[in-house]
């Protein structure tokens, strides 16, 4: 019921820890325990110095996480889901991941981890492999394509002054948002992604370089690099509402291609590989959704012309 009134409502604050638990299919508590308990942390791990190093420095405004107990089982998780995952490796990041849930799922270590554990494998499990070069740029081309169906103004403008987004969009996708907006925001955000659509970090970054779009368009490369780091000035609401509507009025086959590592539809008669997707100047329609669009587009035409083309 409470999954239910927060689809219409939002999350209640206090509960959200364990409504995102419930969402994400976590094990119950006790099985979360017996799983933590079991996972040794006390041996060593190539990971270690690493995590020495983000964790004292990672959303370091907030009480919890700032505090000698808060920095301590921040590193246990993350050390924890570094030995569990066997074939995965630590990227400076997950820090970033673990941190909102931890300061929700304070009380219960065991729980924090679980959720962490499933939000990974739900939404960048590809993104923590020993090389995640492939699933990066294929995530960094299905943003850049989806720019351009909504937007090709700001999309051409971006392409003229060079500016990339490699240059700044793999934390937001590596991090699902969490290193680059405050933990306010960052909640926020992801009561709609772990309720929403497929691909909704993408419409989201859509979204929210559209919001700035103004902005943008107005700057040289080198302004607006120095321009799009600040995130704090979205209003993430707006951006959430927007990112929701690119999802509903774009075709299947542009936000969720069938050919790409991450996608969960993939087809053995794709129209493409994921690397000729990346080098596609474009998104690419298929023909069932362009067949679908000539239609919207013509309720009252003739269905006969719209099938010819």
């Amino acid at each position: 019921e409470i999954v239910c009134s927060a689809q219409q409502e939002g999350i209640p604050a206090a509960l959200r820890g364990e409504v995102w638990a419930a969402i994400l299919g976590v094990e119950t508590v006790l099985d979360a325990q017996r799983l933590y308990k079991s996972i040794d942390l006390a041996r060593f791990t190539d990971s270690d110095r690493q995590i020495a190093i983000d964790v004292p420095r990672c959303h370091q405004y907030n009480s919890r996480l700032a505090s000698p107990e808060g920095q301590q089982m921040l590193a246990n998780i993350l050390k924890a889901w570094v030995i569990h995952h066997k074939h995965c490796v630590y990227w400076q990041g997950l820090d970033s991941i673990c941190a909102p849930v931890l300061t929700l799922l304070h009380a219960n270590e065991a729980l924090a981890f679980c959720t962490l554990k499933a939000i990974v494998a739900k939404f960048v499990p590809h993104f923590f492999a020993s090389n995640n070069s492939t699933v990066m740029e294929e995530r960094l081309a299905l943003y850049t394509k989806l720019l351009l169906y909504h937007d090709p103004e700001l999309a051409n403008h971006l392409a003229r002054i060079d500016f990339r987004p490699e240059l700044y969009a793999i934390p937001w996708f590596l991090t699902l948002f969490a290193h680059v907006l405050p933990l306010a925001k960052v909640y926020l955000v992801w009561d709609a992604l772990f309720m929403g659509p497929k691909n909704l970090t993408v419409a989201m970054a859509v979204a929210i370089v559209q919001q700035v779009r103004q902005a943008l368009l107005s700057m040289d490369f080198s302004q607006a690099i120095m321009f799009i780091s600040g995130l704090h000035r979205v209003d993430i609401v707006a951006a959430l509402q927007e990112a929701h509507h690119i999802c509903r009025r774009t075709p299947d086959s542009i936000i969720d291609p069938p050919y790409l590592t991450s996608t969960t539809s993939k087809q053995s008669n794709a129209m493409m590989t994921a690397e000729q997707f990346c080098h596609l100047p474009c998104a690419a329609m298929s023909p069932a959704d362009l067949y679908k669009a000539l239609q919207a587009s013509d309720p009252v035409g003739d269905a006969s012309h719209a099938a010819s083309v």
